[in-house]
C-alpha cells in the first residue's frame, strides 16, 4: 500500500467499526439507524475498492488457504439461500452472510500487514469508552429511549431491565447478554493497547486500567455465564502461559484482591449469579440443539438459510451456539469449509503459544488466547455468524491477526 492510501483504509475501516456498532445498538434512533446501515455497505465497498486498487489484489501466502476455504464457504451460503429464500432476499443474506464475511477477512488480513495491534484495537476502545460512560449513567438512573422492531419483545426487555425482573445489568443494552459481548470486546481491547503501547504516559496508563478495571465490574454485573466464563479462560490460561513474568505476579495478586472485593460489595449479586448457574441449567439450549439436530437430518447438505427455535410463548429463538447454527442454517458443505478456516486459526493459535517466548511478545499470545476465548464463548451463543454484529467484526479481525503474525513452524 502506498502511503495515502493505507491512511484512506484506516480511516474507513474505523469508520467501518463505529457503524458497525451504531447499526447493532437498541439506543439509536430507527432515522439515525436506516443510513447508518447503508453508509456502511457504501464504506464496504469503498474499503473493497481501496483494497484491489492498492493491492493489485495480490493475495499474501499465509492467507491462501484460508482464504479458498472462506470463498467456498461464501459459495455454500449463497446456494443455501437461494435455495430456500426468494432472489431478493437471497441477495440480501448472501452478501452479509457469505461475501462480506469473505471480503472482511481479506481486507483486515491486510490491514493486520500495515497497521499495529494497537491502531487496529484503537475505534474499538473509543466505542468502548462511550459505552462504558454511557453505562454508569443508567447505574446512576439514566434511562435512554431503546427502539426495537418487535414491540411485544421490547416491552418484555424494558420489563426485565427496569420493572424489577432484572436479570443482570445490561448498561445501555436491552439485553445482559448484549452488554456482556460489549464488555468482552472492550476488555481484549484496551488489554491489547497496553500490551502494545510502549510510550504511554502515566496519565494514559491509568485512565486505560481504569478503563479495564469498569468493563469487569460491569461484566460480573450482567450475569452473563458464557462471557464470564470465556473471560475467565482467558485470563487464567494468559497467566499461566506468563507465570514466571513480574507482570502477571502483579496482575494475579491485584485480580485476587478485586475478586475479593467485588464479592464483598455486590454480595447479592454473585449469591445471585451462583443461583443461575445451579439453578437455569443451559436456559433451554439442550432443547434448541436437539430441534435443531432433526431439522438438520431433514436438510443436511445446503440446510434451511436462517434456523430458529419457536418457544411455547411464540418467539423465535437462534441456536445459541454459532457451530449449530452453520450447520442447520447452511448446511453440511458450509461448515465443512467455515470449520476448517476456523481450524487453520487454531492450528496458528497454538504454535503461537507453543513456541512463542511470553517474555518477548505477549501481545500474539494474549491475541491467540482471546481468539480461542471467543471461539469457547459462542458454544453458548450465535454472535459471529454474520458480518453487521461488533464481535463478528472483531472475531474475524483477531483470526486475521493470528493466522497473519503467526510464523510457518
Amino acid at each position: 500500500m502506498t502511503y495515502k492510501i493505507s491512511k484512506i483504509q484506516y480511516l474507513l475501516y474505523f469508520i467501518l467499526v463505529i457503524l458497525t456498532y451504531i447499526t447493532s445498538s437498541n439506543i439509536v434512533h430507527p432515522l439515525v439507524k436506516w443510513p447508518a446501515n447503508k453508509i456502511w455497505y457504501l464504506v464496504f465497498f469503498a474499503a473493497t475498492f481501496f483494497l484491489i486498487y492498492g493491492t493489485k489484489a495480490v493475495v499474501s501466502k499465509k492467507i491462501v488457504f484460508p482464504i479458498l476455504v472462506l470463498l467456498i464457504y461464501s459459495i455454500c451460503v449463497t446456494i443455501s439461500y437461494f435455495l430456500n429464500f426468494g432472489i431478493l432476499w437471497a441477495l440480501i443474506y448472501s452478501l452479509v452472510g457469505g461475501l462480506f464475511y469473505f471480503i472482511l477477512f481479506y481486507y483486515f488480513s491486510y490491514l493486520c500487514q500495515n497497521f499495529s495491534v494497537k491502531k487496529l484495537m484503537l475505534p474499538f476502545l473509543v466505542v468502548s469508552v462511550f459505552v462504558l460512560l454511557m453505562s454508569v449513567l443508567v447505574a446512576l438512573g439514566y434511562q435512554p429511549n431503546f427502539y426495537l422492531n418487535d414491540s411485544d419483545q421490547l416491552d418484555n426487555y424494558l420489563n426485565l431491565k427496569f420493572g424489577g425482573g432484572l436479570i443482570g445489568f445490561s448498561g445501555i443494552y436491552l439485553n445482559q447478554n448484549s452488554f456482556s459481548i460489549i464488555l468482552m470486546i472492550s476488555i481484549i481491547s484496551i488489554f491489547l493497547i497496553i500490551a502494545d503501547g510502549k510510550n504511554f504516559s502515566y496519565k494514559i496508563r491509568f485512565l486505560l486500567f481504569s478503563l479495564l478495571l469498569l468493563s469487569f465490574i460491569f461484566l460480573f454485573l450482567t450475569m452473563s455465564r458464557a462471557t464470564i466464563f470465556s473471560s475467565f479462560i482467558l485470563f487464567m490460561l494468559f497467566f499461566i502461559r506468563g507465570i514466571r513474568s513480574k507482570l502477571n505476579f502483579y496482575i494475579t495478586i491485584f485480580s485476587v484482591f478485586f475478586i475479593i472485593s467485588i464479592l464483598f460489595i455486590f454480595n447479592d449479586f454473585f449469591n445471585f449469579f451462583l443461583d443461575r448457574i445451579q439453578n437455569d441449567g443451559t436456559s433451554n439450549r439442550i432443547d434448541i440443539w436437539t430441534d435443531a439436530w432433526q431439522v438438520f437430518k431433514k436438510n443436511s447438505y445446503f440446510g434451511v438459510g436462517i434456523y430458529e427455535y419457536i418457544n411455547s410463548t411464540g418467539s423465535k429463538l437462534s441456536t445459541h451456539n454459532v457451530y449449530i447454527n452453520i450447520l442447520v442454517s447452511f448446511g453440511i458443505f458450509a461448515f465443512i469449509s467455515w470449520i476448517t478456516w476456523i481450524f487453520i486459526g487454531i492450528w496458528k493459535a497454538f504454535l503461537i503459544l507453543i513456541k512463542v517466548n511470553f517474555f518477548e511478545n505477549k501481545v500474539d499470545i494474549f491475541i491467540s488466547l482471546s481468539f480461542l476465548s471467543i471461539l469457547i464463548h459462542q458454544f453458548f451463543e450465535n454472535t459471529i455468524v454474520n458480518t453487521f454484529t461488533p464481535l463478528a467484526l472483531f472475531f474475524i479481525m483477531l483470526i486475521a491477526l493470528v493466522i497473519n503474525r503467526g510464523k510457518s513452524f
